[in-house]
């Protein structure tokens, strides 16, 4: 059956399809855990596991484990599957007969990792000359086992034996989840040294306990959306209310931040990387803290109803609990992965490791990267990379060597790539800390300009933009239209073939260094909102046109723009006529993208930070404490999962649509660039906060100015407010 199912469901969406249908056909409430594993074996899903030709078996792995968590069941796939498919490694097929004879008559095999029983309680266990003597904690699984794994991490070795044996007694725990715990008496065992191995199935494990609870999470999250859209309250659905739709869409972020760190967790595991242990602590450290308040807060939702032993709600609660508190352990987590970046030599270097791309998309990174890196050591590069706003020499330059218009296409004189080469290009001008400020604007609106402009304007002005000749600022916000541009103020009227425009802008970047403004103004009735807007291209020396410099927190001179009979000829307006909103829209999804991409900005500016608490460290000559290294493990994953949302949007926007995947990621990676900001003022000191030219500042004063950045960043591209209404009704698809 195995290579039915390979042979049917080729591709891991395939294998999820139909491990999903598995389970909802095959699993209900009245099913024992041990018929469960039988038709998982009888099924062919097993067998599948352990073939030696599925291409990626803990992706496969994974993938059943989230649709076993969704019904709220979990069965020893990891426990039976990981050992055996390591010994294979390392033994020849006589010694690996009894694991695998076991599996064939119908049992499953537990497994127990030494050092990971509670808090409370230790483990006692030895062996010595083949014989295991001591105790078991919380081992899952234990009546459908006809073999029991014991993972010793810190001896660095994988030891079995076949069930039932004499010497072997167990306990069952009463709680949320079916433990046993299982005492040993001079029961004979073999015993296999393998260092990676160890690590390997410990994290295999914990992989697949994520998976199932991410499963619980992911349904739950469903099920209450579905509940909320038609429960009334106070005369209307629950879900019309903004506090309930925000609350959902916090949760849909939480749910594809975790998938985007299990995915890398699970294809690293796959691929055996020497940072597949960093992929998984950074895994547990996010998901073990996120999924069981996900699981309070759907709690919460549902109300007295999800409260009842009737509702499935109760069943994912305790999963998600169990799993979470038995492998993910996010306080263990957060202090290894802090320590590995802040005490090993160089750790800091996994933040800045790059997602690994297609060919096309790596080479042209790399010669992006070869060109910033050459540039950035030239006379000519950036002084104050981190707090340079503009740089017209910079914008010049990579117009010159062609960088610009990543997405544009060949006929328009950009570069013809797709979303992944946009995101190596983001990532990239990230990592080198470039001032990207002056061809942002260009980013953002070249690729609307190609859309909807003329021919004649697209002759004018794309080769200005990809060539970084021109400065392009955006004409958008008014005093009292902000996140709801629809409700601007600002009137263009036909006068003859021309227009003649009439009103005001506010907080326009670069108004200053800008050749050209992008600008929004009403055409249509004054109550037709997003019907009746039409954009148009405006030279900066236009004498209808007033600058009036403002400052912002960041050092930046934003502008506002008194408009005044501003004259336009006809050929100003970017496509038609009151059909506006349908260009700024396009554009605005350029900038959520840009701005959701900023995760290697924010790993640059943890990368930085901890190198600076490592030079405060060999000053003062002491050792870090353990609140700042769990500290920097929890940022470190949140980062991490930053960078796999913008991944997540690019891969939507390549299918053709990413607006949801845009705002989860702009709200998640704005909100953490704040709450980065405030934690390493923390860890730092007051020095934090002093001027790059002032005696004792850290950083030359980037971690201040990061910190007010991450306030643009919320407010920036539509409010996260606004986002989250965004998640909740196009994402969640609850009503406004």
């Amino acid at each position: 059956m195995s290579a039915a199912i390979r042979n049917s469901y080729p591709e891991e969406r395939a294998v999820s399809e139909a491990a999903r249908r598995f389970c909802e056909t095959e699993l209900n409430d009245t099913v024992s855990d041990r018929e469960l594993w039988d038709r998982l074996r009888r099924q062919g899903w097993v067998e599948m596991l352990l073939a030696s030709d599925t291409p990626a078996p803990v992706r496969t792995l994974c993938t059943l484990s989230v649709e076993l968590g969704r019904m709220g069941r979990a069965t020893p796939l990891a426990e039976t599957v990981g050992p055996i498919l390591e010994l294979r490694r390392l033994v020849d097929k006589v010694e690996l007969a009894s694991l695998e004879q076991v599996v064939e008559a119908g049992s499953a095999l537990a497994a127990a990792v030494l050092g990971e029983g509670s808090e409370a309680r230790r483990e006692t266990f030895e062996e010595n000359d083949n014989r295991a003597e001591g105790s078991l904690l919380n081992i899952e699984h234990w009546d459908a086992a006809g073999a029991l794994c014991i993972i010793d991490v810190n001896s660095h070795r994988l030891l079995w034996c076949l069930l039932p044996q004499p010497g072997i007694s167990s306990t069952r725990a009463v709680g949320f989840a079916p433990w046993h715990d299982v005492r040993l008496s001079a029961v004979p065992v073999r015993a296999l040294v393998t260092e990676h191995g160890c690590y390997w199935l410990h994290d295999l494990l914990r992989l697949a306990a994520v998976g199932r609870a991410w499963g619980a999470a992911q349904r739950s999250l469903e099920e209450l959306a579905a509940y909320v859209a038609v429960r009334e309250q106070f005369g209307q659905v629950v879900a019309r209310f903004q506090a309930m739709q925000h609350r959902l869409a916090n949760l849909r972020i939480v749910v594809d931040a975790v998938r985007g760190l299990m995915e890398r967790a699970a294809k690293s595991l796959d691929e055996r990387s020497p940072v597949a242990g960093l992929h998984v602590e950074a895994l547990c450290c996010y998901a073990g803290e996120a999924l069981p308040q996900l699981a309070l807060d759907c709690q919460h939702g549902f109300g007295a109803i999800g409260y009842m032993e009737e509702h499935a709600m109760p069943g994912r609660f305790r999963r998600i609990h169990a799993d979470m508190a038995r492998y993910a352990k996010p306080a263990r987590a957060a202090r290894k992965l802090g320590a590995h970046l802040l005490e090993s030599e160089d750790g800091a270097a996994y933040l800045v490791q790059r997602i690994q791309l297609p060919t096309t998309a790596e080479d042209f990174r790399l010669r992006l990267a070869g060109w910033l890196a050459g540039y950035a050591n030239s006379p000519e590069g950036w002084r104050n990379p981190a707090t340079t706003h503009f740089d017209r020499g910079f914008l010049e330059a990579i117009g010159r060597a062609g960088f610009i218009g990543v997405t544009i296409g060949k006929e328009y004189g950009g570069l013809g790539f797709g979303a992944l080469e946009q995101f190596a290009f983001d990532e990239e001008i990230q990592f080198s800390d470039a001032p990207y400020y002056g061809f942002a604007a260009d980013q953002v609106l070249a690729p609307s300009l190609a859309r909807f402009g003329t021919p004649e304007q697209r002759a004018q002005y794309l080769p200005l933009m990809l060539g970084g000749k021109a400065v392009f600022c955006l004409g958008y916000s008014e005093p009292n239209a902000g996140s709801d541009l629809a409700s601007m103020r600002t009137r263009a009227e036909r006068r003859g073939d021309g227009w003649v425009v009439n009103g005001q802008k506010i907080w326009t970047s670069l108004g200053t260094h800008g050749d050209y403004l992008w600008l929004a103004a009403r055409t249509g009735e004054p109550m037709s909102r997003h019907g009746g807007i039409s954009v148009f291209i405006v030279p900066m020396n236009n004498p209808g046109l007033t600058i009036r410099p403002l400052r912002a927190m960041n050092g930046e001179v934003p502008c506002a723009l008194f408009i005044d009979d501003l004259e336009l000829p006809a050929e100003a307006l970017i496509g038609n006529v009151n059909d506006g909103w349908s260009v700024i829209t396009h554009a605005l999804a350029q900038e959520r993208m840009m701005m959701g991409g900023f995760g290697a900005k924010l790993a640059m500016h943890l990368h930085r930070t901890i190198g600076a608490l490592r030079d405060a460290r060999a000053d003062r000559s002491h050792k870090s404490d353990d609140d700042l290294v769990a500290d920097i493990g929890r940022f470190a994953s949140q980062v991490e999962a930053s960078r796999g949302l913008a991944f997540a949007a690019t891969l939507a926007a390549a299918k053709g649509d990413a607006t949801v995947e845009a705002a989860i990621s702009k709200v998640f990676s704005s909100e953490l660039h704040e709450r980065l900001g405030e934690a390493a003022i923390r860890w730092i000191g007051p020095d934090a906060l002093l001027a790059g030219t002032a005696p004792g500042s850290v950083l030359a004063g980037t971690i201040a100015h990061e910190l007010v950045m991450g306030i643009m960043y919320v407010v920036g591209g539509g409010s996260n407010d606004i986002q989250r209404n965004i998640i909740a009704q196009r994402g969640l698809r609850l009503p406004r």
